[in-house]
């Protein structure tokens, strides 16, 4: 069976919900989610133009007080002659990485104000096409229509939307954006949900949970105001089904259609996806995995580097990876976000890197978790201490109180480890269960 077309992963649907502190919008085909994004007030998002003050200047960079927990960095290149200004002094910047893992947001000088089919760039000069536009008349015409709407030393980036818009269109586009431009320069801009999630695409329908939303919708997206509605539910993503679907993306395993399953572990240097065939035959998981991990990918706002470690194939392993990293990357060809498949590596792992634009999911819902201790270790070590304890007070008899989890290794599996701690006693070693404590707690004392 062919690779799903790109249009596949194309959406034609936004849901967007505002909750206190959040807003979520949801892009989908049909009824398939694509994309997730959250906009939470307490944090800088990407796009976002601050004014903040230099707090210390550090070789080559500065950082900068933006208002979040922790301070922006600046560096020196992303600014207009590389320029960073003296310490104490204001500077307007836009966040280009959203802070994570504690460390502060990504910051440039160099701002770009952004809309559906241009950018804007008022301190870099010149006409920038999307590498996805590929005619070469079009990007003739488009970069004519550039060079003579520009002033001075403004620029200008043209999407690819671009291609099919009247001249009037960017031109209008082009005035907001200026407009913008002077606004920001005095207060600052928040680029709103709908516009950051959509990055200058169309969708068919956007529905919004209540007359709020649709305001802000259709403020973030004027074009798409005859298909902004409120929806007839109060629960906009609840009765979507996207609550259920939302939770399982915080899952490390994501199940795959006839039993096989794919399994996504992110560190701090890389994503690493494995792919289990379970009862399929390998061609059938590999096939099945390559739409699944393109979406997943989205969905997770995966990014960095991301390997990939396919079923290999009963025979000719590296052509049939290679034909797999070549799906991968049509079935991410839809992807709004820049991203590379790298091919094949000689450990038969398809290799790809995606670009960090806003934090992943896990960042944003889940706290990071310190590795913890198997209750069998856990068991041991309370074993190895309770029998010091006893040899070293005569008299004293040491006692365990544990978990269900480790009580119940010291009475099934390490039941001969207990005997053998009570054989170096001289008697018995009382256990107690403690109802509701953790996997891995014990506590030794004396009786």
């Amino acid at each position: 069976m062919p690779p799903l077309p790109a249009t596949a992963f194309v959406p034609d649907r936004a849901l967007l919900s505002r909750s206190p502190g959040e807003t979520r919008v949801a892009l989908l085909r049909g009824d398939t989610l694509l994309e997730l994004h959250l906009f939470r007030d307490c944090r800088p998002g990407s796009g976002d133009c601050l004014w903040g003050r230099v707090l210390s200047r550090l070789p080559g960079a500065a950082l900068i007080d933006i208002g979040a927990a922790e301070p922006a960095f600046l560096p020196s290149e992303d600014m207009p002659g590389n320029a960073i200004p003296p310490s104490g002094q204001r500077v307007l910047v836009q966040v280009v990485q959203e802070p994570r893992h504690g460390k502060g947001a990504k910051v440039s000088g160099r701002i770009s104000v952004t809309g559906p089919l241009l950018a804007y760039t008022p301190m870099r000069g010149g006409v920038s096409l999307s590498s996805k536009i590929v005619d070469k008349a079009t990007r003739s015409r488009l970069q004519d229509w550039g060079r003579r709407a520009l002033a001075g030393d403004e620029g200008v980036v043209l999407r690819t939307q671009a291609t099919t818009a009247p001249e009037a269109a960017l031109e209008a586009e082009l005035r907001l954006a200026r407009q913008r431009w002077d606004t920001l320069q005095t207060q600052g801009e928040r680029p709103l949900p709908l516009a950051q999630a959509l990055q200058g695409r169309r969708v068919d329908e956007v529905l919004c949970d209540g007359r709020d939303a649709v305001r802000q919708a259709r403020l973030a997206r004027p074009d798409l105001t005859e298909v902004i509605v409120a929806a007839k539910v109060a629960d906009l993503f609840s009765s979507a089904g996207l609550d259920e679907e939302i939770e399982g993306l915080l899952a490390p395993m994501v199940p795959l259609p006839g039993g096989g399953a794919v399994h996504i572990q992110a560190t701090a240097a890389l994503t690493a996806i494995d792919v289990d065939a379970g009862p399929l035959k390998p061609e059938e998981a590999n096939r099945l995995a390559v739409a699944e991990i393109a979406r997943q990918i989205r969905l997770r706002a995966l990014a960095g580097m991301i390997v990939i470690d396919f079923v290999a194939p009963r025979r000719d392993v590296f052509t049939a990876k290679k034909a797999l990293a070549q799906d991968l990357r049509q079935a991410l060809s839809a992807d709004p976000v820049p991203v590379q498949v790298l091919g094949v590596s000689a450990l038969g792992l398809v290799e790809l890197r995606r670009d960090r634009l806003r934090p992943p999911l896990a960042d944003l819902m889940l706290a990071p978790a310190a590795p913890a201790p198997l209750p069998e270790a856990v068991a041991l070590a309370a074993l190895h201490r309770a029998v010091r304890m006893g040899l070293s007070m005569p008299g004293r008899w040491p006692r365990l109180r544990a978990s269900a989890a480790v009580a119940g290794l010291l009475d099934g599996p390490l039941r001969p480890a207990r005997q053998e701690a009570e054989a170096t006693l001289g008697g018995p070693l009382g256990l107690e269960v403690v109802a509701g404590a953790a996997p891995g707690w014990v506590d030794v004392g004396y009786v």
